[in-house]
């Protein structure tokens, strides 16, 4: 009995990591969390009080580079807010509450769907996505999208949708994702810009169970065994 108890264990873990498959891993995708300024200070954001919107409330769940110049927007794709970046060259990363980047779950060899709503006035394509795979602390693979086919492109007022898929490496168990906005001197002398949001990340394909849980070999033994005394005693 303890050898089934500890094959049930192993397929309830399994089964754990399947159902994984189309929930959101990305906190905060939509831009919608700040962090307040230190002291409180107002911050009221309701419609008619534009006055006190500050457009620098840093994303609680997300990490800008210093060389990144973005503000927080009330022309959003969905929700309340997105991000307005500019091409000056510069990075954001995913985090968690405890600023850590590498916090996604993900299984080993599974097939992950990224996707961003984008928008705005640039005339290059730009948005890099890229994804860091870990094992613990070890980083493993780091997957950027660098091809023009890759980038969004044809930016306007009207959101268009961006969708790319990545294969997680063989023994892996959480990934970082990050978006690094590229320096093109043309639109950033012209003061254009790009909005970003509702970024989603969502495994769409199971990857293979390297080591299945098998029955312990003994276990049809110790059946037998227990048949044959019982046939004894008749």
């Amino acid at each position: 009995m303890k050898h089934l108890h500890i094959l049930a264990l192993a397929l309830a873990f399994t089964q754990t990591s399947w159902a994984q498959t189309n929930q959101e891993l990305v906190l905060d995708g939509g831009f919608e969390v700040y962090v307040a300024p230190q002291g409180g200070g107002g911050n009221n954001d309701e419609e008619g009080s534009a006055p006190s919107f500050d457009p620098y409330l840093k994303p609680q769940y997300w990490y800008f580079n210093s060389s990144l110049s973005r503000e927080r927007t009330k022309t959003a794709h969905s929700g309340n807010f997105s991000i307005r970046v500019y091409p000056n060259g510069g990075s954001f990363i995913a985090r968690d509450k405890d600023f850590n980047t590498h916090y996604i779950p993900v299984q080993s060899g599974a097939e992950y769907e990224l996707t961003y709503w984008y928008q705005g006035t640039v005339t290059k394509p730009n948005i890099l996505v890229y994804i860091d795979w870990y094992k613990g602390e070890k980083l493993v693979k780091k997957d950027e999208r660098k091809a023009q086919k890759d980038l969004a492109k044809d930016f306007s007022n009207t959101w268009k949708k961006k969708t790319l898929t990545f294969k997680a490496p063989a023994g892996v168990e959480s990934a970082a994702l990050g978006f690094y906005i590229q320096s093109v001197y043309e639109d950033a002398e012209a003061g254009r810009y790009i909005l970003i949001d509702d970024i989603s990340m969502v495994k769409t394909k199971d990857g293979e169970v390297l080591h299945k849980p098998e029955p312990p070999a003994n276990v049809r033994l110790r059946l037998s065994k227990e048949r044959w005394n019982c046939r004894g005693m008749l």
